[in-house]
């Protein structure tokens, strides 16, 4: 029996090896079948049988018992070869595509001669009017400016007013001290994008932040087909279909390359273009990316000295249906002097600390109230007037006020600006004060975007929130007590005269890069399972840094979970998850660990909501929270886009104060 089964055993390898070198017949493949071996299919590609049409699954060398098969075989050279030709006749099919699209924009066929166009154009979303100038040349390199208010500029017959504001404000304070909030995006035509705010603070942009600017521009204007800027995507064919027309549609689909400054793992957000497959005429682009989507329509192309550009467009997106009309479109076939001069393409040197803001000395402490739930609450003064207690909350995009608040220090509200919070957005107005002090800094000139925020905290009456613009004209350091009902520090330091303090007894602290989303600070972090003692399953992700969102020291979103196996003590429905703009139904669970900055975080409490839920970057796994911070001192560092954290020992009396406050209480 043994020689039986071993003869047996040398004539299947006899065969499989045939098989894997193309040197075998149809005879041999049925003898395969025979003993019961076959090779596992692939039904992602598949060809034509040569003889009769039928599909062949693709095969590889993993054994698998066999299932319905074609009675015929390739080898790995015609395979190989079928593989490439069936990619080049996709790329084939894209370039098609592409050229036609060219052809209708630029009928002449003299689109290489082109070497900029400006534009000017005003999008307007019910009463809300906002002016965009945009420079873009073919070799890929745009500045795109927003005014979302200014004093009254006339263009072409049209009076742009602060943004938004409604005609019966037109007389208010705020248009008449001439408020204008300016955001200028630019492009160095290689892959690097950088936004300055209405400040003069530039910022590079990073991932989803980058793509979605990038698509926001190329898109409208139809510069995403010029040659030089397609080498930024990968362009694949995503099919035809039929409009309700019977008008056959070709759609491309745009996904960002990687970019070598970077290193950044691209593609995760990606836009398609709709384009008429008889005409080649460009009809709508849809870009999907922090959990919403957009959808450009173009409606009417107009002439101008052979480049036909959209000068008419719909948007459609969370916030609504916006008109998008193009006043003025100019071209030139050569790059002047003097037009060189006009825009800068390289990031312009970013100050630690902004012209706006002032010190007394280096900086120091400043009052702050922690919540049961972890919170950071510190006061603030608006024009000279007590603005009442804000929250420090990282996730947050900038700063905002309470219009009841707004409304007591007699500041004026206007134009409109929409927030993303958990489950959607929300229209707010803006507030721009004489100035800002907090501790030891002031501000000049800050703007508010005005909410209600009653009820935001429970217990506590919170005026506004310090965000973005607040976290980069200072570096914050602080320490959480590991008990509550300990007095938390903090601290506002000049960047440009902070350095590390380590104290006695102390290693120093680790600090790890940030990186920039919405002008929200995320870090890398290690995170494991409460199973997985041994961390066999530890995995990297990105976290957003959140210590305006109490309660947990993590929150993760549902798929995370899923794929980290993180769940497994989870209490569904438990309570309810506070993230930064809302609080959703939540699920407890218990995480293993979690390690950043060169801690370790065990058995922390931690939640999980629906990814619907958190309109989190793509690329975002969760959220690290403000009892992340319990028993540590941390550093946030925006001005050179750090964090630092470092969990404070604990001497013998701590222990045994913590140990008996646990059995009695705390006085």
């Amino acid at each position: 029996r043994w020689l039986l089964f071993f003869v047996a055993l040398a004539s299947s390898l006899l065969a499989l090896f045939r098989a894997n070198t193309g040197s075998n017949s149809y005879e041999s493949w049925k003898y395969l079948r025979s003993r019961a071996v076959s090779a596992k299919f692939s039904h992602r590609t598949q060809f034509s049988d040569p003889r009769d049409g039928r599909a062949a699954p693709i095969f590889q060398s993993e054994l698998f018992p066999p299932s319905k098969a074609s009675s015929w075989r390739y080898s790995k050279g015609q395979i190989l070869q079928r593989k490439a030709s069936l990619t080049l006749n996709a790329q084939s099919e894209v370039d098609m595509i592409l050229e036609k699209a060219r052809k209708y924009v630029f009928p002449s066929g003299d689109w290489e001669s082109l070497a900029k166009v400006k534009i000017k154009g005003i999008e307007t979303r019910g009463e809300k009017i906002t002016k965009f100038d945009t420079i873009l040349t073919t070799d890929g390199e745009f500045q795109s400016s927003r005014v979302y208010a200014n004093t009254g500029e006339k263009v072409e017959g049209k009076t742009f007013w602060a943004g938004g504001v409604k005609p019966g404000e037109l007389d208010s304070e705020a248009t008449k001290t001439g408020v204008s909030v300016t955001t200028d995006y630019f492009h160095d035509g290689k892959g690097k994008m950088w936004k300055v705010d209405h400040t003069g603070l530039s910022r590079e942009l990073e991932m989803d932040d980058r793509e979605v600017h990038l698509f926001q521009t190329l898109i409208p204007t139809g510069f995403w087909m010029m040659p030089e800027v397609t080498k930024l995507f990968s362009c694949r064919s995503m099919g035809t279909y039929k409009d309700i027309n019977d008008i056959e549609i070709h759609r491309i689909q745009l996904e960002p390359k990687v970019t070598c400054e970077t290193n950044e793992v691209s593609g995760l957000t990606a836009a398609r273009i709709h384009i008429d497959a008889k005409t080649g005429k460009p009809i709508k682009g849809v870009l999907k990316a922090f959990g919403v989507a957009e959808t450009w329509e173009y409606k009417e192309y107009e002439d101008s000295s052979g480049f036909q550009i959209p000068s008419s467009l719909s948007l459609d997106n969370t916030m609504g249906r916006a008109d998008i009309e193009i006043l003025d479109i100019s071209t030139s076939k050569t790059l002047k002097s003097e037009d060189k001069k006009e825009t800068s393409f390289v990031p312009p040197p970013a100050p630690l600390r902004p012209k706006d803001t002032t010190f007394m000395g280096e900086g120091g402490p400043v009052e702050v109230i922690q919540t049961y739930g972890g919170h950071l609450l510190v006061p603030v003064r608006i024009g000279g007037q007590d603005a009442g207690m804000f929250l420090l909350d990282t996730g947050c995009g900038g700063m905002v006020l309470d219009v009841r608040q707004a409304s007591l220090l007699g500041l004026t509200q206007f134009g409109e600006v929409y927030a993303s919070v958990i489950g959607g957005t929300v229209k707010t107005s803006m507030s721009m004060a004489k100035d800002m002090t907090v501790g030891p800094m002031k501000v000049s000139n800050p703007l508010f975007a005005c909410m209600d925020l009653s009820g935001l905290l429970e217990n506590y009456e919170v005026s506004g929130i310090l965000g973005y613009d607040f976290f980069r004209r200072t570096v914050v350091s602080g320490s959480v007590p590991d008990i509550f009902g300990e007095e938390a520090t903090l601290a506002l330091w000049d960047p440009e005269l902070y350095y590390p303090i380590t104290p006695p007894g102390e290693s120093p602290m680790e600090f790890q890069p940030l990186q920039f989303l919405e002008d929200v600070p995320h870090i890398e972090a290690t995170i494991w399972s409460a199973d997985d003692t041994l961390r066999t399953r530890a995995g990297d992700e990105l976290l957003m840094l959140d210590i305006g969102a109490g309660e947990s020291a993590c929150i993760f979103g549902g798929d995370t979970v899923r794929k980290r196996n993180l769940g497994t003590s989870i209490e569904a429905g438990a309570s309810l998850a506070a993230l930064s703009g809302g609080r959703v139904e939540a699920d407890n669970f218990v995480l293993g660990g979690l390690s950043m900055c060169g801690e370790t975080f065990e058995r922390k409490p931690s939640r999980s909501i629906s990814n619907d839920e958190l309109n989190l970057s793509t690329r975002a796994a969760g959220a690290v929270c403000a009892k992340i911070l319990t028993g540590c001192r941390f550093v946030v560092d925006y001005p050179r886009e750090r964090f630092g954290i470092k969990v404070v020992p604990k001497s013998i009396g701590d222990r045994v104060k913590g140990f008996l406050d646990l059995l009695y209480g705390q006085p």
